[in-house]
């Protein structure tokens, strides 16, 4: 993952975290469709290999209790997860478009902002969404909690590491 790419190679992109253990876990097919039982087994698989962060780069616009009881039991388990808030706003900006988990009050919605740091016109927009921008470079990032952004989808991995070292005295996130 982008997350762990190795610097000063010369090589494509640059991570921010080139130690970090990763534990992919797929549940979506080529064309973007999947199973709620596989998800359930990839959500489970990161509580018994003890996880600290889940990333989710993928939204639906249905929610189901299954799903909701299975992002609790990742909080139960101290587990932080970050998921994209979506691509379902407006350029007014005004709705809660925010798919779900990310609108989980157990899960940081992270919505996309542009190259100007302000809201993407397509980001999902809604009370979810509490993560008030990223810092691309030096400078603290900005949060308000419960938590929730990200440029590009490649930037989620990145927001990772600075959740866990912000967040992991938290016991709850809602």
């Amino acid at each position: 993952g982008i997350i762990g790419a190795m610097g000063n190679n010369g090589i494509g992109v640059s991570g921010i975290a080139w130690k970090v253990k990763l534990m992919p876990c797929k549940f979506l097919d080529a064309s973007g469709g999947g199973a709620l039982s596989d998800l359930e087994d990839c959500l489970d698989y990161a509580i018994t290999k003890g996880a600290r962060v889940v990333n989710c780069s993928f939204e639906s616009p249905v929610s189901s209790l299954t799903l909701s009881n299975a992002f609790l039991e990742l909080r139960d388990a101290g587990i932080i997860v970050v998921a994209a808030a979506g691509n379902s706003g407006t350029c007014a900006g005004t709705g809660d478009s925010v798919g779900y988990p990310g609108k989980y009050s157990s899960v940081i919605a992270v919505a996309a902002t542009d190259s100007s740091d302000a809201r993407a016109c397509f980001s999902s927009t809604g009370p979810a969404v509490a993560i008030a921008k990223t810092r691309s470079g030096a400078g603290p990032l900005i949060l308000r909690l419960p938590v929730r952004t990200s440029r590009k989808p490649m930037r989620l991995p990145r927001l990772r590491p600075t959740l866990e070292l912000r967040l992991e005295p938290l016991q709850r996130l809602d």
